[in-house]
């Protein structure tokens, strides 16, 4: 979240709006939360075949513990990445040798989170019912959001930077991935219940039973 937050404010061409620590911390707190929420749904849901939910649940609680001393490292690298500004600005080599170090961080932990979530998205994929609706609305939600977002550009919370269109598609494709691809497997999931006898709502397993038939 301070990576978005950095890249929004350049973008915007107001790069010391990011480099404040009660703003930092705000967007470390906010990605702290939505990482881990996502990380329990990815966990539990996209587990590989032969694990059990109660053997997601029990890993995801280990993780949970583990990530808390990981937490305050991550801490510390989003106070870093966010003197990005600062320290080109004044080009002191420990505080650019920081700086650096805080956006290894980042890369190297959204580069390992990237490769989960690639591996456990494939496995609840598997295990969607509704993959075929819910892949076009994802897809189309992916197109609507960063387009709404470009037309009425959102300030960013606790800044008054308005961001350009460049961080406009950045905060749309986060807002999208984090909030608007979880509502939408929700409800999904609450309509196949609610519709189940519907063919749309069912896989193609229910395809190849009505063809048969």
């Amino acid at each position: 979240m301070e990576a978005v937050l950095v890249a929004a404010a350049y973008s915007s061409g107001s790069p010391d709006a990011a480099s404040l620590p009660f703003t930092a911390t705000m967007f470390f707190l906010a990605g702290a939360g939505g990482g881990l929420l996502h990380g329990v749904l990815v966990g539990a849901a996209g587990r590989p075949p032969g694990i059990t939910l109660a053997q997601a649940i029990r890993a995801i609680e280990a993780g949970a513990v583990w990530a808390i001393p990981a937490l305050i490292v991550a801490w510390i690298a989003a106070l870093w990445v966010s003197m990005t500004s600062i320290a080109l600005e004044l080009r002191r080599p420990s505080m650019l040798f920081c700086v650096a170090l805080g956006w290894m961080v980042v890369v190297a932990s959204g580069a390992w989170a990237l490769a989960e979530a690639r591996r456990g998205i494939g496995h609840a994929m598997e295990r969607w019912p509704e993959r075929r609706p819910g892949g076009f609305l994802v897809a189309v939600t992916f197109v609507v959001l960063p387009a709404a977002f470009v037309w009425r550009r959102p300030e960013i919370w606790f800044t008054d930077l308005r961001v350009s269109a460049v961080g406009a598609v950045i905060l749309a494709m986060g807002a999208t991935i984090w909030l608007a691809v979880p509502v939408l497997i929700l409800v999904l999931h609450f309509l196949h219940h609610w519709r189940a006898e519907s063919p749309i709502w069912e896989g193609s397993h229910h395809l190849h039973g009505e063809d048969s038939k």
